[in-house]
């Protein structure tokens, strides 16, 4: 089993967004106004967002790989449910996986093609050529 751990940058966007909530939360307790309000809810979604990034991980084994973020259920996808992985995004690159879900009999569910964006992880081409590899042609 394979364990891709988060990329850095996540690290740097937390630290980032950090910075900026404790300066805008500094600024309006000083002085209240509207546009201050309006960039501390954006520095607490980047905020929310790199914690969300950092806390994430994708595992590989033998049928499949499983996505582990916090607060949400683990997403498992066997490698007989992919139908393509690419790596999209211009400032931040990140695999997008295609798949279909399982039904409830365990076959595929061809009528419902679905999407999952993986974080930006470590090793992140090498999990691409696997990816590809194991896709069914």
């Amino acid at each position: 089993m394979m364990t891709y751990r988060p990329h850095s940058r996540y690290v740097l966007m937390a630290g980032i967004a950090v910075i900026c909530v404790a300066l805008l939360g500094w600024r309006l307790a000083e002085r209240p106004d509207l546009g201050s309000l309006l960039f501390l809810g954006v520095a607490l979604g980047l905020l929310f967002f790199a914690l969300r990034g950092i806390g994430s991980r994708v595992e590989v084994d033998a049928l499949g790989l499983t996505l582990f973020r916090p607060l949400l259920p683990p997403l498992r996808i066997h490698y007989r449910q992919l139908v393509e992985v690419t790596e999209e995004g211009r400032v931040q690159r990140v695999l997008v996986v295609l798949y279909y879900p399982l039904a409830a009999a365990g076959l595929l569910d061809l009528d419902d093609m679905r999407s999952q964006a993986l974080p930006a992880l470590e090793d992140q081409t090498e999990l691409l050529n696997l990816l590809q590899t194991k896709t069914p042609r």
